[in-house]
Order: C-alpha cells, then structure tokens, then sequence
C-alpha cells in the first residue's frame, strides 16, 4: 500500500485469499500486526502447552529451531509485506512515471503489469502454495530420520511408534504455516524477477550522463531495502537449526561459519542477483555515452584552444572570465558521468545491510559457541 492508501502493484499474493477467506484480512487492510502475532500464537503456543503436557517442557524451551522458526521468524514474514510490497510496487510504477517508457512501449509496460499483478492474484497459484506447504511437510517428516526431528519431539519414547499431540500439530499447523509463508515469498519473488527481466526487454530512455550514473535506474536499488526483515527471517532460521547443533550436539563452531556463508550466498542470490539484468542494457548504454559526450567534449575542448590558447594577442584574463570555459567545465562534468556509469543499479551500502540484517541472528550463538575469554583475548589483541 501506498502513504495514500492505494494498492501497489505487488500488494498481496500467496496465501492472502485464505487470509481474507479466514478474515484476518481485508482489501485496504492488511492487518500486519494482527497476522504477525496469531502466526507466531498458532505456531508456538499450542506446542509449548502439548509439549508441557506430555511431560517435554523442559526440552521444548531449550529448543531454538522452534523458537527460531515459529516464534520469530514467520511473524517476520508477515512483518516484511508492510515495507518490501511498498517498495516493489514504488519502483515498478516508476519506470513509467519517470519517462524510462516511450511511448511506443507503453502497451508492453502495461501487459507486463497487468500479468505481474494477474499472476500475484492467481487463485490456482495460491491453492498450489498451499498444497505445496503441506505436501512438503510430509515429505520432511516422511524421509527424516529420528535424529533430525525437534529434540523436544525426540524426548517422547513412544514418539516414533505414533504421532503425538504435539506431533500432530506441528505436522498440521506449524511447519506447514511457516511454509506457506516462504513459498509466497518466493513466488513474489519470481515475479518480481520476471518483472524485470520485461523491463530489461523494453527500449528504455536511458540517459548516460544522469548523475546517479546508472542511466537513471538507481531508484532500482531502493527495492533492496525492502528485503531486510526478509533477510532477518532466514538468518533467524539458519541460525536456530546451527543453534542446536552447537548447543545440544556439541557441534564444531566451524558449522557456525558455514552455514552463514551459505545463508548469505542464498540472500544475494535471491534479493540481489535479479538487479543485475540490467547489466547489458547498462553497458551498451555507457557505450554510447562514451562515443556520444566523448566526441562533443573533444569538439569543444579542439574549439577552445583554437580560440584561446597558444595566441600572443588574447588577454589570458579576459579568457578566463569567458563564459567558453564555463560551458566547457559544465560539458566536462556531464561527460565525466558517462565515462563512470555503473554495471549496476545498486549499490554496496545496500548490499552490505541484507548482509547484515542476515547474520545478526548468528551473533548470539557465536557467543554460546566462542568461550568469552577467547573473544576477550582477540578483542584485546586487535585493540592494543
């Protein structure tokens, strides 16, 4: 939604229809906070009181996966929409509001949004995420082993002749919901990428002297912001399953590292790599700036010195009060901006904070894991 209350092109998507259908959500009211705190209750709060009541309390709590999973991480997957949907619908409409179309192209922009948003609305795709949330939740239970389900569930020792009460609502509503939630995230995802790959196809406007020296698609980058509780979300999971193995198996500090390296290779791959379409389309542009500006900026510098320099009968100050040397600087200055475009739309400021926002989940199990007189030891050694 915008600040005026309107809908954006990427409002919305998989599962919102059984949302509304269940009424946690209305068209113009998405009920964030609302959502956000019932998925959190639905995921985890029923299976601390089984758990408790089956005599795994103490097992449960000690449990991060869950923690990490049903209590943090899919409210924050909730939470996201507010600003990530904002920003992607914003920097979709603006392609067209900032002249990039021509007019000629108008109609493919306009089928391009109108298949984006009919695809996000798709009633057959959001039946499909749901399916899939369950389906692969069986497969998960299915084809783990008993070593790789929830220590909590582990403690019971009749749990791998039949499901118990906790069992059962984990299988049914917790990891299925969690699911639903990322697949709908990557669903949007997917069009996000496909919308721009259209508009890499369109013959944009592209200005190889604009000041943000990516021909004037900069505002592309800002989308990136928008992915951060996002980032959050996944480092959180990341962690909480490395939490345990640290933890409760005794783990090597070594899987700590991997497995960060891993989450954030998986984040730039996902949030970032789409920007980079452009790349072509950018450097055929900072081409032609560099043919274009490049040959105007030789023409004027070869027309000042003709006009100024090297005669013994000009008055050097009365030169460099000419508006010649002006006009030329401010040249120079435009042709400077096509000599430095970019590759890409984005910068590594941007970049920096998703990886950031994704492995500030992990600090707290460094710590458990790096006694704190080694980190003490080490932050010595670095200061002094």
């Amino acid at each position: 939604m915008t600040r005026d209350g309107t809908a954006t092109m990427f409002d919305g998507g998989p599962p919102i229809r059984l949302q509304m259908a269940l009424h946690l959500a209305k068209p113009g009211q998405p009920r964030i906070a609302e959502r956000a705190t019932l998925v959190a209750f639905l995921g985890w709060v029923p299976l601390a009181f089984f758990a408790a009541l089956q005599g795994n309390g103490s097992a449960f709590f000690s449990d991060f996966e869950t923690y990490a999973r049903s209590l943090i991480a899919a409210p924050l997957l909730i939470l996201a929409e507010r600003d990530c949907q904002a920003r992607l619908g914003a920097v979709a409409n603006h392609f067209r509001e900032s002249g990039l179309v021509r007019d000629s192209d108008l109609r493919r922009f306009n089928e391009a949004a109108a298949s984006t948003r009919r695809l996000l609305d798709s009633q057959a795709v959001e039946f499909l995420v749901v399916i899939l949330g369950f389906i692969a939740t069986g497969a998960l239970i299915q084809f783990s082993t008993f070593a790789n389900k929830p220590i909590w569930l582990k403690s019971s020792q009749d749990v791998a002749a039949h499901l118990t009460v906790a069992e059962v609502w984990y299988v049914l509503v917790s990891r299925p919901l969690l699911l639903i939630l990322i697949l709908g995230w990557l669903w949007r995802q997917f069009l996000w990428m496909r919308f721009l790959w259209l508009m890499s196809r369109l013959d944009l406007l592209l200005v190889p002297s604009h000041p943000d020296h990516v021909g004037g698609l900069k505002f592309i980058g800002s989308s990136l912001r928008g992915y951060r509780l996002l980032c959050v979300a996944f480092g959180v999971m990341a962690a909480g399953v490395t939490a345990n193995r640290v933890v409760h198996e005794g783990a090597s500090p070594t899987v700590l590292k991997n497995t960060a390296v891993l989450v954030v290779v998986l984040v730039l791959l996902l949030f970032v790599a789409p920007l980079t379409i452009f790349l072509k389309k950018l450097r055929q542009t900072k081409r032609r700036g560099i043919f274009e500006y490049g040959s105007l900026a030789a023409s004027m510098g070869m027309a000042l010195e003709k006009k100024w320099l090297n005669r013994p009968d000009v008055d050097k100050q009365d030169a460099l009060e000419a508006p010649d040397f002006s006009a030329t600087t401010d040249l120079y200055a435009v042709t400077a901006n096509a000599y430095s475009m970019k590759d890409f739309p984005f910068g590594l400021k941007s970049v920096g904070e998703l990886v950031v926002a994704t492995l500030i989940p992990f600090i707290p199990i460094a710590l458990m894991a790096v006694p704190l007189k080694v980190i003490l030891r080490d932050l010595a050694k670095f200061v002094f």
